[in-house]
């Protein structure tokens, strides 16, 4: 007797320590499920929608439970029949659940692809084989709202008076079974779900909260019905296999922890677009070793060599896909959430809640983004965790050598990959002077010890420091006053170029990296220490960062944006013919484009920044660029346009929605005016505009049209080429209009250019200013003479026939058309003919 009452006492210690658990579990999840939901309404309600729909996660999920809820009941039911008359109170339950499972998945019929008999497509209310739709369709209710009143009623009204004798004796003599309080918040958001408000299609949600209810219920009467032999069986197997169970928690939790950070880093890392930082370290990491090397030395701070000749290496052996590119920073999260579980050890926290801050941390929207981002973030992070938890080792258990050489060589990398990391040697040395101060005399022999080797570790400092374009230059202004600049645009809504900044700006990286990422180490492992202290103040604290964290979680995984980038490359390897050449604005085009196309450069496209200054990280455009964005300047551009126009038969300009670069869009008007404007391709932020080099085409025929307008302007003459194949089999007509200026023009006139078929039906027209926005008549003066480039799609199949070239010349203000002469009388018609071609066998010709 002696020995059963201690044994009795601690099989009911653990029972209800494991009831107590799962009830703050439950009391997590629901409100947090709340929170998610209500913010993802508010903002995006289209993702909200997409959540709902037949066959999505919550069905599945309810599917799962329900089922997982049957077996429960089931082992219950096997576990206390003999002992207890509720057990048939639990098979009832289990084959109910098991029932409702097959209905949620109309008994597999579309995952087995079972097409809907005659009867259920006559009787039943959906196109389904399930027994709740043909009731509705044979009884005309809605079995929905009875579920949800019955449930509401059962978990969410029955468990406040259950505890009433007289209701109490009732439910004992039938040996019915109510669920637990901590349960009524699931059944009557259930409940309140079913009725589909407020969009009308919540009710997928509220079966998931009742399958969930129903599983966390089959599981709290599991450990509460438990015979006690079954607790006493895992006592002594874990009694007996203490060391077995303490190994297998240390290795399987982490373990587990970095799959899981492994999947979620990989987690559509291919679809996510590049961005201008990525594109521009690959662009460095190509570099050849000679301008690599010296622009690093002159700006060792500024750019630190290190992470670039890494990545050149990697990229050597692996490849340069955006997998590849991006493996790195995923290996890296994935042991530095290794190195987070070692470090939490030292804050004595239980597993549970050392398992809840890694969670937090896997999932904080700042993990996930650099996870999947090809910088040094992530790896100077995991330098950092490394040191910490090193230094942590030595404090708290003695110095060792090999602790203390590790520790100097994971600093010395550290500060390889961001210098000014140099502020964590310092604060690591002022932790262990701490210490020291309040150390016991066991352990003052092991902290001097390691203050050397913080000290040591800082060697690298020195050189950094007399080194040109080092430390010193970075303590005189060359480089801090940046931060500022990137907090700017942070601010002014372009965080893309922000976070660009820290690539020649590692204090806003350290600050963007290091100290971001150490407030959610903070955040994470201080939620789960006050969950230590003051359960309830924890649990508060958990469900506010996670719900935040979700959120962040559900626009960074479902809020990926079209690689615009991409699809433009895509489009020019197509389309573009050898020789061409493609304007890039800088630096938002340029880099990620070349990243792109590297592979198809060469003959095929040649790249050409705008404007044009060089890019190799040697020169000083490389280190201002971020921070001073290049702008276009009329009278250099200029030149640069017709010189490429000489040497290259079609241009592409490539246009940013921000015009950065070229605000007045200079570049683009200037193309207009001196070379035939193709077809334009959109996409939501960029356009890509084909321009064909009046110099790379013949001309077949030349026209003497002797058409004045207005007294003003006389149209001398008219060049066609016949055809220009610019979009794979695209025919173009393309026609250069010779303008005399015989008076200052009053109106700032355009000319609508038309191919027309016999019946005078239109097939493709072309309007705008006689030579382009960039001079608009009213600025010509006399005598001048001015040529007008425009271009009209020809089809490249059309009926055999005779087509007209015709034009109108109108009043660009108000759509009016002006007088005009030919040969000194007024025509019939406003549209004067210019030309005319034939189609005929497959082929287009002039008449």
């Amino acid at each position: 007797m002696r020995q059963t009452v201690p044994a009795a006492a601690a099989v009911e210690q653990a029972r209800q320590q494991a009831i107590a658990d799962l009830r703050l579990l439950a009391l997590l999840v629901f409100p947090l499920f709340v929170v998610v939901y209500i913010i993802l309404f508010f903002v995006d309600r289209t993702m909200y929608l997409a959540t709902l729909g037949e066959e999505d996660y919550p069905e599945q999920l309810s599917f799962v439970f329900l089922m997982l809820s049957g077996v429960l009941a089931l082992v219950i039911f096997a576990r206390t029949r003999r002992v207890s008359a509720y057990g048939w109170f639990f098979l009832a339950f289990g084959v109910a659940c098991f029932l409702l499972a097959m209905e949620e998945i109309s008994w597999g019929q579309r995952a087995l692809g079972v097409t809907t008999p005659d009867f259920f497509k006559q009787r039943s209310d959906q196109d389904e084989i399930n027994l709740h739709n043909l009731l509705q369709g044979l009884l005309d209710i809605r079995t929905k709202d009875v579920a949800g009143l019955v449930l509401l009623f059962y978990g969410g009204v029955l468990p406040f008076f259950a505890a009433q004798p007289r209701l109490a004796g009732l439910l004992r003599r039938f040996y019915f079974v109510v669920p637990p309080r901590f349960l009524t918040l699931g059944f009557i958001l259930g409940a309140i779900l079913m009725l589909d408000v407020p969009t009308t299609d919540e009710e997928e949600l509220g079966e998931f909260l009742f399958a969930l209810c129903f599983f966390v219920f089959m599981l709290y009467e599991l450990l509460a019905r438990l015979p006690d032999e079954d607790w006493r069986r895992v006592g002594v197997w874990a009694r007996r296999t203490p060391l077995l169970a303490a190994r297998t928690l240390a290795v399987a939790l982490p373990g587990a922890l970095a799959l899981l950070t492994f999947g979620v880093s990989l987690w559509g890392i291919t679809r996510r677009p590049l961005t201008i930082e990525e594109a521009a370290l690959v662009e460095w990491a190509y570099a050849p070793p000679a301008a690599l090397l010296h622009g690093a030395w002159q700006r060792l701070v500024a750019e630190p060599l290190f992470w670039p000749l890494l990545l050149r290496a990697w990229i050597a052996a692996a490849g340069a896909s955006l997998l590849a590119l991006r493996f790195v920073p995923v290996i890296a999260a994935t042991l530095g959430v290794v190195l987070f579980w070692r470090l939490s050890a030292y804050l004595r926290l239980p597993a549970a809640l050392r398992v809840i801050a890694a969670l937090l941390w896997i999932f904080s929207p700042w993990s996930l983004f650099y996870s999947q981002h090809v910088t040094a973030h992530n790896l100077t992070l995991l330098c950092l965790l490394a040191s910490l938890w090193l230094l942590a080792g030595q404090v708290t258990t003695g110095a060792r050598i090999r602790r203390l050489v590790a520790l100097v060589a994971i600093n010395w990398l550290m500060l390889l990959l961001n210098p000014y990391t140099a502020a964590i040697l310092f604060a690591e040395l002022l932790w262990v002077g701490w210490v020291w101060l309040r150390a016991r005399e066991a352990r003052l022999a092991a902290l001097p010890w390691t203050a050397g080797a913080l000290l040591v570790s800082a060697l690298p400092l020195a050189l950094l420091w007399m080194l040109p374009g080092g430390l010193s230059t970075a303590a005189a202004g060359g480089g801090v006053w940046r931060l500022g600049e990137q907090a700017s645009l942070l601010l002014r809504g372009q965080p893309t170029l922000g976070v660009y900044a820290g690539l020649v700006n590692p204090v806003a990286a350290l600050l963007s990296s290091l100290l971001l990422g150490g407030l959610i180490v903070a955040a994470a492992l201080g939620v789960a220490r006050l969950w230590q202290r003051r359960r309830g103040q924890g649990l508060a604290a958990a469900v506010v960062l996670l719900a935040v964290l979700l959120w962040g979680n559900i626009l960074h995984y479902y809020r990926i944006e079209r690689d615009e980038f991409r699809e433009v490359a895509d489009h020019l390897e197509i389309y573009a013919h050898p020789g061409d050449a493609a304007l890039l604005e800088i630096p938002q085009q340029y880099f990620p484009l070349r990243y792109y196309l590297r592979d198809s450069l060469g003959d095929t496209l040649r790249l050409l920044p705008v404007p044009e200054i060089d890019l190799s990280p040697a020169s000083p455009a490389w280190a201002a660029m971020p921070a001073v964005i290049p702008q276009v300047i009329p009278e250099v551009q200029d030149d640069q346009i017709l010189d490429a126009l000489q040497r290259h038969p079609s241009l592409w300009l490539v246009h940013y929605e921000d015009r950065a670069v070229d605000p007045n869009a200079f570049v683009r008007h200037f193309l207009i005016a001196v070379a035939h404007h193709a077809d334009c391709v959109v996409w939501p932020a960029l356009e890509v505009c084909g321009f064909i080099s009046p110099h790379s085409i013949q001309t077949a025929r030349t026209v003497k049209p002797d058409l004045a307008v207005g007294h003003e302007l006389l149209l001398d003459s008219v060049d066609l080429a016949l055809p220009q194949e610019t979009d794979h089999g695209q025919p173009y007509l393309l026609v250069t209009l010779h303008w005399q200026v015989l008076k200052r023009p009053a109106l700032d006139y355009k000319v609508s250019l038309r191919l027309v078929d016999e019946a005078g039906g239109l097939l493709d027209q072309q309007d705008d200013l006689l030579i382009g926005p960039l001079l608009p008549p009213t600025t010509w003066a006399v005598g001048e003479a001015k040529i007008g480039h425009l271009a009209l799609r020809l089809p490249p199949i059309a009926t055999p026939g005779r087509y007209t070239v015709q034009a109108l010349v109108y009043d660009g203000a108000t759509g009016a058309p002006v007088e005009a002469r030919v040969a000194g009388a007024v025509p019939d018609e406003p549209l004067i003919p210019l030309a005319r071609l034939v189609y005929d066998q497959g082929s287009w010709s002039h008449e």
